[in-house]
């Protein structure tokens, strides 16, 4: 199970805290692992009538501060339980520390599976719907529209149980809580009966995506499908994978745990090398391209197996991330504006990227729901940008980072919560119009603000 990285300081209490990424660091002033409900409490009761702030850390993948805290720093990772499954009405209840791909593993022993997962899935159950987690499929939804009931602790012990009949605005609140509102405790998920996926691979030049997703047959020719885009190299590749039922078809083999770590220790070196000589980089990411994928275009590979395997991505390595969600039916014009900043403007000014630009796709979120959501009342597109730290140097990535926020910017673009964005609360609540109503909710259920940081103040002050 991935832990948090925590290092103990002095005799005092004292910690500090990375992300996974050691993008963003901070010294709380106590580290907590409760085992219980009861110990949960007396922490928090503690922190409530002395002041402290609180923030509750997962795995600690989040690309961002979203988890910093300079009080006290909670982990659930023993609070990580299956509570119970129910086979009629297709849910299961877990604590709050399950990690994702924990609970999966008990799922398939039971002939079920989760039905969607982001792009990793060492994360907690509790951190990936506090933060708006998505896959990318039309036909489902982000992550929290999954969540059936969940309970949370506020700082003064009590426990709120909400559901969609029960405490509705809570619920609707609490599915992209951030960390904000109390403590999940635990939660209920839907799910399905297990499946294999039947996943391919293909490489496009860049003109054919756009005529390709013009004409509905990019984000509609699969159940799930998700795009990486290369400006450097004029490529597109399209991953999509169907259904079928699990055995059905023989499962291949895939990359082997030393394949993808002899990929990414050379990806990581031609980086280093690149970000020794800047102006090389759009050079070395063109064969760095046809290094992994080759020369030419069309399907490059086929893999069967279950579905939560194939769904998943390998993370590489340390790295800076922003992402913003916009429309579907203008999202198109979002990315080709993005490419062609990429490879035009940006190149004249010597800034430069990573690939690949991650584009995934979910479906509408319910009106009455999700109230941050990062996907909108219809289809919506997400653009994810990465500059990767080679061997933990620093790279020059706010001057892309902010173009990028600018051209999403003009197409309304919903920032990811979990990872980097510079928007401050009069921006946000002309995207969310939810966020006066959860600012108030949370306000009547947190007044002494204990599940408050610098992230919470910089975007909501």
């Amino acid at each position: 199970m991935t832990q948090p990285n925590v290092n103990k300081l002095s005799t005092d209490g004292r910690v500090r805290f990375y992300n996974w990424a050691k993008t963003f660091t901070n010294i709380s002033v106590g580290f907590y692992t409760p085992k219980n409900e009861d110990q949960l409490r007396d922490i928090l009761v503690e922190a409530n009538t002395k002041r402290k702030h609180v923030r509750v850390v997962g795995a600690g993948h989040s690309p961002s501060d979203i988890v910093c805290s300079t009080g006290y720093l909670i982990s659930l990772d023993k609070m990580n339980k299956m509570v119970s499954f129910d086979p009629e009405s297709q849910t299961v209840t877990v604590q709050a520390g399950t990690r994702y791909d924990q609970l999966q593993r008990v799922l398939e022993k039971l002939g079920y599976s989760l039905p969607i997962v982001g792009s990793i899935s060492g994360t907690s159950v509790a951190g990936i719907m506090s933060t708006c987690t998505h896959g990318s499929s039309l036909q489902h939804q982000v992550l929290p529209g999954y969540i059936e009931s969940l309970r949370l602790m506020l700082a003064d012990g009590s426990i709120v149980t909400c559901s969609r009949t029960r405490q509705k605005d809570v619920f609707s609140a609490a599915q992209v809580s951030l960390g904000a509102l109390g403590v999940v405790i635990d939660l209920t998920l839907r799910v399905v009966p297990a499946f294999d996926l039947i996943a391919t691979e293909s490489s496009i030049p860049i003109s054919t995506l756009f005529e390709k997703w013009k004409a509905n047959e990019i984000w509609q020719a699969a159940e799930f499908v998700r795009v990486h885009v290369f400006p450097y190299a004029n490529r597109a590749v399209v991953w999509s994978a169907n259904k079928v039922i699990p055995g059905s078809v023989p499962h291949t083999s895939r990359p082997s745990s030393f394949q993808l770590k002899f990929t990414s220790f050379i990806y990581e070196n031609l980086l280093y090398i690149g970000n020794l000589f800047p102006r090389f980089m759009p050079t070395i990411q063109r064969l760095a391209y046809h290094f992994f994928y080759g020369w030419r275009t069309g399907r490059l590979s086929t893999i069967v197996g279950p579905g939560f395997d194939i769904m998943q991505m390998f993370c590489f390595f340390s790295q800076h991330v922003t992402e913003y969600s916009v429309p579907l039916d203008t999202a198109s014009d979002a990315l080709e504006k993005v490419i062609n900043y990429t490879i035009g403007p940006a190149l004249e000014q010597n800034i430069y990227t990573h690939q690949p630009l991650e584009v995934r796709v979910a479906a509408p979120t319910p009106e009455d729901e999700c109230w941050l959501s990062t996907a909108s009342k219809v289809p919506t597109c997400f653009i994810e940008c990465i500059m990767y730290r080679p061997y933990h140097r620093n790279v020059k990535y706010e001057s892309y980072f902010n173009a990028f926020e600018e051209i999403m910017c003009e197409y309304n673009g919903k920032p990811h919560w979990a990872k980097e964005f510079n928007l401050n609360k009069k921006q946000l609540l002309e995207l969310h119009p939810n966020i006066s109503k959860w600012l108030n909710l949370r306000n009547l259920m947190d007044p002494n603000r204990v599940f408050w940081n610098n992230y919470m103040r910089r975007h909501f002050s």
